[in-house]
C-alpha cells in the first residue's frame, strides 16, 4: 500500500518498485511527502482539537534510527515550549526494543491504556511499564520514561523489577 501513498498520481495496482524511474519519480513524491513526513513541528492546531500524542521508538531500531525520534520531539519542544508540549505530547524511548516491538529490552507494553486514560480522563502518563516476555514468561520489568527521563536503579533490589527503578534525567543531560 505504499506505493499509492508516496506517489502522486498513484501508480496503479501493477507498478512495483523496479518500475521507479529515477529521473521522472522523485518530483512524483513531493506532494505527499508534505502531508506524511514528520517534520513540522508546528503541531498547534492538534494541540487545539485536544489530541494526544504518545510516541514510541526503541533504541534498537535498525529500520528508522532512533535519533530521528528524538530530533523531532526536541524540534517540537523548542517550537512550543516545554510546557505546552508536555500538555499533549509525550516521547517514550524503550531500550534494546527493535522496530515497533522485538528485541532484547522490555518491549511489551501497554500502549493503548495510557493514551485512553489521557484522552477520555486528561491522566497524562508519567511512566509505561515495559515487560520482557520470553516463552510467555514475564522475565524482567523496566519502567519507560517520558523523554528526556530514563529508569535509573535506586540500588537495592532485583534489577528485573520496575519498582526498584525512578524515572530521572540522567547527569550528563542535567548539566547542560
Amino acid at each position: 500500500y505504499m506505493k499509492f501513498m508516496f506517489l502522486d498520481p498513484p501508480p496503479g495496482p501493477e507498478w512495483t518498485y523496479k518500475d521507479f524511474d529515477f529521473d521522472t519519480d522523485p518530483a512524483k513524491t513531493v506532494k505527499n511527502a508534505a502531508k506524511i513526513n514528520a517534520i513540522n513541528p508546528d503541531l498547534r492546531k492538534l494541540k487545539k482539537r485536544r489530541a494526544k500524542i504518545l510516541h514510541f521508538h526503541g533504541w534498537g531500531d535498525s529500520t528508522v534510527n532512533a535519533q530521528v525520534s528524538v530530533d523531532y520531539y526536541e524540534s517540537v519542544l523548542r517550537r512550543m515550549g516545554r510546557k505546552q508540549t508536555m500538555e499533549f505530547y509525550r516521547l517514550f524511548m524503550v531500550p534494546g526494543m527493535f522496530h515497533c516491538g522485538g528485541g532484547v529490552g522490555c518491549s511489551s507494553v501497554d500502549w493503548l491504556a495510557p493514551t485512553v486514560d489521557w484522552v477520555e480522563k486528561g491522566v497524562a502518563p508519567q511512566k509505561l511499564i515495559g515487560a520482557r516476555v520470553e516463552d510467555g514468561e514475564v522475565r524482567r520489568t523496566r519502567p519507560l520514561c517520558p523523554y528526556p527521563e530514563v529508569a535509573v536503579y535506586k540500588g537495592t533490589g532485583s534489577t528485573d523489577e520496575a519498582a526498584n527503578f525512578t524515572c530521572a534525567i540522567p547527569r550528563s543531560r542535567s548539566r547542560q
